[in-house]
């Protein structure tokens, strides 16, 4: 029997086509061993990394519960996970700023709690199914406030404007007005009776088109109390019917004193006397918004009110904000806040007597 011999494979020519080809695919078996070696080894071992972000915690368009109290925390955190999936995620941290946010009202009902950081942090980042475990976390722990929410539909929003004396030529418009039931009841009492109505943030019609719409965004603060609304901005028809122009008048600052200083009986100005402090302002220039036949200064009042309390001996100057008020029949406006000055009222020193020369 003849013993069988394995035929020996042609060598194909260097540099040919077919040699090339067999150096691809060694090649290509090796860049593919190296490339298992490289992820199995990420997968296999794993790192630390120790970051730091703010969660923003909300309740998006939620019409059952309002966040109250503190909205923000700072945390600062420690992660394991593959070197892959550690760089992927500060990558995608940073790309937001540091800025992670979670909406509360989708699994947590009104009332006051306490809920682990740790838990939020993950729902806000996913890192379960980033194949992330959070190893250490600071604080553990975070209140968490909801209130109940009070649904009002159709609250109308007034045009908060200047530049300009206008109407409106249609209906105020209307919005939904959502707040915190905690709140709703100071508003209420505030509003003793009245039907809540919104404004706009501030417009300055002089620097809109003519006979254009005005959209004006609405001011989130009834009564001094945070609200939402839907939609978050209106728009009015309105017609310009004079164009205001600002300016600044000087005034004189004046007091204003208890009506009971000015009785026959009354000691006051006997026993005390009025000190201004020479470093506050008390003619200053007001600015003020309107028609140009009315920024005169003797349609401005401006003045402190003094009370009992004044004449307590102090050494110490005392601050008073500026009340400024206009006549009823001129549409005047301040624009910027009132001016504060300082005063003291001192002790009348007894008179000197005079030495009689026998």
């Amino acid at each position: 029997m003849t013993p069988m011999h394995p035929h020996p494979q042609p060598t194909a020519p260097r540099f040919s086509r077919l040699w090339w080809l067999g150096k691809a695919h060694s090649a290509f078996w090796i860049v593919l061993a190296t490339l298992l070696i490289w992820v199995y080894a990420d997968m296999e071992f794993t790192d630390e990394v120790k970051l730091k972000s703010t969660l923003s915690l909300t309740t998006g368009e939620s019409k059952t519960v309002a966040l109250l109290g503190n909205t923000q925390f700072e945390l600062s955190f420690t992660l394991s996970g593959s070197k892959t999936a550690l760089l992927q995620f500060r990558h995608d941290l940073n790309a937001r700023g540091s800025m992670l946010s979670y909406d509360v009202s989708q699994e947590y009902a009104a009332g006051e709690r306490s809920i682990n950081a740790a838990t939020l942090l993950e729902k806000a980042a996913g890192l379960t199914r980033r194949g992330i475990t959070i190893k250490d976390i600071q604080p553990e722990a975070i209140p968490l406030n909801l209130d109940r929410l009070t649904v009002l539909p159709d609250v109308p929003v007034d045009l908060d404007a200047q530049g300009a004396t206008f109407r409106l030529t249609g209906e105020a418009p209307k919005v939904e007005l959502r707040v915190a039931e905690s709140r709703w009841k100071k508003i209420q009492e505030r509003l003793q009776g009245l039907p809540p109505r919104l404004k706009t943030v501030p417009v300055n019609l002089k620097e809109l088109p003519p006979d254009k719409p005005v959209v004006a965004e609405v001011n989130p603060i009834l009564e001094t109390q945070p609200v939402t609304t839907t939609p978050k901005t209106v728009t009015f028809a309105v017609e310009v019917i004079s164009t205001r122009v600002t300016q600044d008048v000087p005034v004189t600052i004046r007091l204003l004193c208890p009506a009971a200083w000015s009785e026959a009986n009354n000691t006051t100005w006997k026993d005390y006397v009025f000190v201004p402090n020479t470093a506050s302002d008390w003619r200053p220039k007001l600015t003020l918004e309107g028609e140009p036949k009315d920024l005169k200064p003797e349609n401005v009042r401006a003045y402190i009110e003094l009370t009992d309390d004044d004449k307590k001996g102090t050494a110490s100057w005392l601050p008073r904000d500026v009340i400024v008020s206009f006549p009823p029949e001129v549409n005047l406006r301040l624009i910027g806040p009132a001016p504060k000055v300082q005063f003291r009222l001192e002790k009348r020193k007894p008179p000197v007597a005079t030495p009689t020369i026998p």
